[in-house]
Parts: structure tokens; C-alpha cells; sequence
């Protein structure tokens, strides 16, 4: 079993916290609405874990993690978010390192304590000898001294043989009264060291109960700081995400949110259909001729991938060059109750979208003027019309079978082929 270091600790907390925050705050989200929708779902922002909120929060596929973004909204909320994140970070390093100063603080004082007990069980013990010799002393004084002539005590003690037998018992308890007074000093020199320790002990715990008390106050404040910088985070990493899906990929004319559509599309394709082979650039140069990648007529994406206003096309009545296709849906996706239009970012036709629709971002609905859903459906559209869509001959077929056009097959080959080179990520064509 591996050992968690402190800083991964911190992390663990850090990223718990921010979750929590989020649960909290959006107790009514379904468990469904609160779990991954994408198979391929970062594990990170970035780094850290994503936050538990709905299907609406985006999280790029963890391919595009490194896509260099060009946004100086995404940079300045990008920023805030990184020093709220490094004061939360602080705020529960501080609290971790706390409290296991006060484990080690607690530690130390039970043993002072226990130091304390037994330096004041030592001074109680020597001081009781001490209090049992001067009894003795003084019992044994009172039979020297009672009635003697000291002068002659002290002859004797001189000259042992001229004295008489009283004298030599009183010179002999002279001598142990000598004995014991110098084993009552030893007593007491122990118990002035042993009262020495209980002081040094007792002031000692007086030290470790203010380091404790200061230990327990940034505990406190480290908390209180985690608990009002937790929403915080949890509001500036919505924004985060947002600005980070609505953030222009440097060097390209589409935003992440757009590619991660046509990124996850491609991919969801290979698992389903190995053989047809469509890379994420071959869907998005239909998108850049169809819809301007979800931006045609004023239109944007939002971070859900939604065209807003929906993206809606001339009326198809033979007219300006058009086809005359009559409607096919009541007017339910384009409007138009009589004759039908192309309608979102991919452009389809509403018939042609009641066959190939699809659920691209799993958040249960399927709609033409979702970029994840379109690209989706599209992909599904091109594998049916084509096989191996890496080769330029593959992607004619399936391009003229999207619009039968040499014209059109030629801008949009051309359009894929160019955003192939910008950018390599996860290429499956070799």
C-alpha cells in the first residue's frame, strides 16, 4: 500500500472541497445529470478534477487539454480562478500542517504531563524521607543532649578510650545523628531537583498550551477561509469552463466548444464504425461551408454547443438555385410549415435529420442546432455515403453525397485538408 504525501493530500482536500460546494448548492440535479455524459470526459480541468455539476458544464475531451486558446476573456477568468484555487490551496495546507502540529503538540504535552507527575511523585517521595531523619534527628538529639555535658560528649568523641560506657554511647549517637543529618540533606538537594523538573515540566505545558491555542486559531481561520473561498471557486470555475468552451482555438476560426463536437463525433465514429475512417477536419469543413461553425447569419455557440439564434436556411422552393423539396416536418425544426430549409450549424435538411439524428453530448435530447448532435448525425450521414473518409477520394463521395456540388466538394476538401494541418491531435489516418 502507497503512503499519501501531504501535498497530495491537499490536493484530494482541495478537489473535495470545490466538489462538495457543488453538491451542496445543486442538491436537486438528478444523480443521471451529476454523472460523466462523455465517454471520453477529461478527468481534469486542466489538472484537477471537474466539478460535479450538470450536463451544461463543459468539459473538453481530455485530447484537447493542450489546444493552445486564443481568449483574453478565458485568461482573465483563467487567472482569478488560479488565485482563488492557490488561496483555497493555502487555506488547507495551512489547516493540514495545524492540526498535525497539534497531534505533535498533544503528543508532547501528555508526555510533559506525565513528567510533571512523576518529578511531583519524586519531590512528595525525598520529602517524606526527609521529614522521617529529622524525626530521628531529633529523637536521637534529645538522648545525647538530655542532661550530658557536651563538653564531655565531645572528649570522648576525641579520646574513645578514656571515656566511660555512657559517655561511649552518647559519642556513638552523636555519630549517628551525624549520618542521618547528612542523609536528610541528600533528601533534600533531591527534593529541590525534583521540584527543579515539575517546574520545568509545568512551564513547559504552559508553553505548549499557548502554541496549541494559536494551532487551534488557525484551524479555525483556515476553515472559516475554506468555507467562504469554496463557492467562490465553484462560481469562478463555471465561468472558467464557459470561457474556455467559448474560446477561439488559436490560428483556426472555430472555438473549442466546435471542436470538441467534431473531435468527439470522429471519435465516437471509430468505436462505431472502424472502416469509415472520418477525422474531426473532415467534419469540420462541411461545418465551415454549411454554418461557419455555428456562427452563420449572427449566429454563436454557446458552451453547450448550441446555435443561438438557431441557425435556419433559405427557403428550399427552387428558387436562387435551390432544390425544391417540399416540407417534410410541419415546420418542427425550421419554422416554415410549407416548404422546408436547411436548419443548424451542419445545415440539414429536415427530413434527412429524422433519419440521422443523434444524441452527440448524452444529454438525452437530439437537436439540428447542437453542434455535438449535428456532427454527430453527420458523421453517421458521411460513413453511410462513403468508406475509408482519410483518402481524398473517400471524402468526394461523401461530400458530393452531402451536397452534389464539385464546387461545394472542392471548398469543403479544401477547408478540412487545411484545418487537418493546423492542427494534429489524435489523428487516426496515418
Amino acid at each position: 500500500m502507497t503512503s499519501t504525501t501531504p501535498r497530495q493530500m491537499i490536493s484530494v482536500l482541495a478537489a473535495f472541497a470545490i466538489a462538495l460546494t457543488a453538491w451542496t448548492a445543486d442538491a436537486s440535479t438528478s444523480k443521471a445529470e451529476r454523472s460523466s455524459v462523455f465517454a471520453g470526459e477529461a478527468r481534469s480541468f486542466d489538472e484537477l478534477p471537474p466539478v460535479l455539476h450538470g450536463v451544461d458544464s463543459f468539459r473538453s475531451h481530455r485530447d484537447l487539454l493542450a489546444v493552445d486558446l486564443d481568449s483574453a476573456a478565458y485568461d482573465r477568468v483563467r487567472s482569478e480562478y488560479d488565485e482563488t484555487s492557490g488561496a483555497l490551496t493555502a487555506a488547507l495546507q495551512q489547516r493540514f500542517d495545524s492540526e498535525v502540529e497539534i497531534s505533535l503538540l498533544s503528543a508532547s504535552r501528555d508526555r510533559e504531563l506525565g513528567a510533571l507527575g512523576a518529578a511531583t511523585a519524586r519531590r512528595d517521595s525525598f520529602a517524606g524521607v526527609a521529614d522521617e531523619l529529622s524525626d530521628s534527628i531529633g529523637d536521637l538529639a534529645a538522648e545525647v543532649f538530655m542532661g550530658a555535658d557536651p563538653g564531655a560528649v565531645l572528649a570522648t568523641l576525641e579520646d574513645p578510650a578514656a571515656a566511660n560506657e555512657q559517655q561511649r554511647d552518647r559519642a556513638l549517637t552523636v555519630a549517628a545523628v551525624n549520618s542521618l543529618v547528612a542523609e536528610r540533606n541528600a533528601a533534600l538537594e533531591n527534593v529541590e531537583r525534583a521540584e527543579a523538573s515539575r517546574i520545568t515540566a509545568s512551564n513547559r505545558i504552559d508553553e505548549i498550551d499557548q502554541q496549541l491555542a494559536l494551532a487551534t486559531e488557525r484551524v479555525a481561520q483556515s476553515t472559516d477561509t475554506s468555507a467562504q473561498l469554496g463557492p467562490v471557486l465553484a462560481e469562478q470555475r463555471e465561468g472558467v469552463e464557459t470561457e474556455r468552451a467559448l474560446a477561439g482555438v488559436r490560428g483556426t476560426d472555430f472555438s473549442l466548444v466546435a471542436l470538441d463536437a467534431y473531435y468527439r463525433a470522429a471519435a465516437t465514429r471509430a468505436e462505431i464504425d472502424p472502416t469509415c475512417g472520418i477525422e474531426w477536419w473532415g467534419l469540420a469543413g462541411i461545418s465551415r461551408v454549411e454554418g461557419r461553425h455555428g456562427t452563420f447569419g449572427g449566429s454563436t455557440l454557446d458552451a453547450s454547443g448550441t446555435s443561438d439564434p438557431p441557425i435556419v436556411g433559405i427557403p428550399l422552393d427552387g428558387s436562387n438555385g435551390t432544390a425544391l423539396i417540399r416540407d417534410s416536418d410541419g415546420g418542427a425544426y425550421d419554422g416554415d410549415p410549407s416548404i422546408d430549409r436547411a436548419v443548424g450549424p451542419m445545415q440539414f435538411i429536415p427530413d434527412t435529420w429524422r433519419r440521422y439524428a443523434a444524441d452527440g453530448n448524452g444529454d438525452g435530447d437530439s437537436s439540428p442546432q447542437n453542434m455535438y448532435d449535428a456532427t454527430a448525425a453527420a458523421a453517421s450521414y458521411l460513413c453511410s455515403s462513403s468508406r475509408s473518409l482519410s483518402s481524398d477520394e473517400g471524402l468526394r463521395a461523401a461530400y458530393f453525397s452531402y451536397n452534389r456540388s464539385e464546387a461545394y466538394v472542392n471548398n469543403v476538401l479544401s477547408q478540412a485538408r487545411n484545418y487537418q494541418a493546423l492542427l494534429t491531435i489524435g489523428d487516426r489516418s496515418g
